[in-house]
């Protein structure tokens, strides 16, 4: 198994600069530190009690063996919306993925995020989802690069403008907490007030400070409306914890 992730001590605000500067570097890629930052939106696929774990038997949506999630980043900022809002983690860029759609691929509650190659051949053959397949973990670059030049999009009439990236359960579960980089929000203090429980409670359960897994505010993004502005330079995540 691979080695466990580890974290060196933080100051306050640090994670967010880190954060930043990978959202504005990243790129098609298949090496997540340079590929952007990221994130899995609560989705109501995760443990009620705990929503930084993968719900695996009373669930609000069914049980899964996967967390869906995005890479976003200065050129690519936008991220699925569920009920909940765009609330949820911030994944350590050594995480683990097990397969990459350049677009929203409907992967919650198959078997291993829809990953295998059987249930690829079925991913978008019609309606939303905009057809075409999954790609594999080491061609993250290829879905990424469809993603950002537009071209997948053109040709799978009303695919997402945000990707899905596919995380297995046993790496996660594995190598939490320090899997989880952050916990974030992009909204008003209505979200925060909705995220602080679980930041805390996340905290309490693993011994942690917030300097070290910090609450985020992502401010280049405003779901449901163009992305904000913010000079390149200026931190696109924010230390709100």
């Amino acid at each position: 198994s691979p080695p466990p992730l580890l974290l060196t001590p933080r100051r306050r605000g640090e994670v967010a600069s880190i954060i930043s500067k990978r959202f504005d570097a990243g790129q098609p890629s298949n090496d997540l530190m340079r590929a952007g930052v990221l994130v899995h939106v609560f989705d109501g696929y995760e443990d009620e009690a705990q929503p930084w774990q993968i719900c695996h038997e009373t669930c609000r949506h069914g049980a899964v063996d996967t967390f869906s999630s995005s890479l976003i980043s200065r050129k690519v900022p936008w991220l699925f919306l569920s009920s909940w809002g765009a609330t949820g983690l911030i994944m350590s860029p050594e995480t683990q993925i097990l397969c990459s759609f350049p677009a929203d691929s409907g992967t919650g509650g198959h078997p291993n995020g829809r990953c295998f190659d059987g249930d690829r051949a079925s991913v978008g053959t019609e309606g939303f989802y905009g057809g075409g397949g999954a790609y594999k973990g080491n061609s993250l670059k290829d879905a990424l690069a469809q993603q950002y030049d537009g071209s997948y999009r053109r040709s799978h009439f009303g695919a997402s403008g945000y990707n899905e990236i596919i995380v297995g359960s046993m790496f996660w579960e594995q190598h939490l907490p320090w899997v989880v980089e952050a916990f974030f929000f992009a909204g008003g203090n209505e979200l925060r007030a909705q995220m602080l429980p679980a930041h805390r409670n996340f905290l309490s359960f693993y011994g942690l400070t917030a300097e070290e897994v910090p609450l985020l505010r992502y401010v280049c993004y405003v779901p449901q409306l163009d992305p904000v502005h913010v000079p390149l330079g200026e931190d696109c995540f924010v230390d709100v914890s």
